[in-house]
């Protein structure tokens, strides 16, 4: 077949070339259909058997959160009972309980021995 000359007959050219790979299209489909069919029979496969399916979501495993390792901070406070306080944070209960009742919080300070 020669090559169109013009732009109008190239789009011609176009057109029967769309409907002669429409006619194949439709003629190696109806083999592929009968492909399948004959694999369906074979293998006892239903229409069902053909969906998608979704695949199992795989389990995610996480990792422990690593902690992060803080030096311990020296006590700087106690009441003589085992109750201690470096002094960050917020005070502990024990010691806000003896500052309410009046007592000065420094009566509680860990004098540093030299």
């Amino acid at each position: 077949m020669a090559t169109p000359k013009t732009y109008s007959a190239m789009l011609k050219h176009i057109a029967e070339l769309q409907k002669q790979a429409e006619a194949m299209r439709i003629k190696e489909a109806a083999g592929v259909v009968k492909r399948i069919q004959d694999a369906m029979q074979v293998y006892g496969l239903t229409a069902e058997d053909l969906k998608p399916q979704k695949p199992k979501p795989r389990p995610v495993k996480k990792e422990p959160a690593r902690k992060v390792a803080r030096p311990k901070r020296a006590a700087k406070y106690t009441d003589g009972k085992g109750n201690t306080w470096a002094g960050g944070g917020s005070m502990p209960v024990w010691l806000r309980e003896l500052v309410s009742q009046g007592k000065s919080i420094e009566e509680f300070r860990i004098q540093k021995q030299e």
